[in-house]
């Protein structure tokens, strides 16, 4: 493993000079357990040298904090109408649609699962994050300017 890895990574520092790093599945499965497989012991036990394993990098900037969400009339049977925002994004961001991704609701409760207490809210409303980290429901949203957009 160590020469694939050697072959394969010239071990440099991306653009922003934060490392990548080799994930612990142990804590990714206790945070994600909605959503991250970890092997049981007795499956790893069997593992010996020259079996393929899957690897998990990330970079320490890596984030995944929303704080604000909105739910809008689902656009397919499969999608749920919510809409996930970190709350710091700019306008020429959310103006592109390319910067929008699809994702399994297990993923966002994986990183706050508190969402639980609204998740099947009916649309139209749309939830932030006070300053306690709890989300409060946004009342007086302009949902007028949002669906003429």
């Amino acid at each position: 493993m160590k020469n694939w890895f050697k072959k394969h990574s010239n071990n440099k520092k991306i653009e922003d000079n934060t490392p990548w790093q080799l994930d612990n599945v142990y804590k990714r499965n206790k945070e994600s357990p909605y959503t991250f497989y970890k092997p049981s012991k007795a499956v790893t036990d069997k593992l010996k040298a020259g079996d393929l394993v899957k690897l998990i990098f990330f970079r320490d900037s890596d984030t995944n904090e929303f704080n604000f969400l909105l739910k809008d009339k689902p656009n397919e049977p499969n999608d749920s109408g919510w809409v996930i925002f970190s709350g710091y994004e700019e306008d020429e961001f959310t103006s592109n649609p390319d910067n929008f991704q699809i994702v399994a609701l297990g993923v966002v409760l994986n990183v706050d699962d508190s969402i639980l207490a609204f998740i099947n809210e009916s649309p139209l409303c749309a939830y932030e994050r006070n300053e306690f980290g709890q989300f409060d429901k946004i009342h007086d949203y302009d949902w007028e300017t949002y669906l003429s957009e």
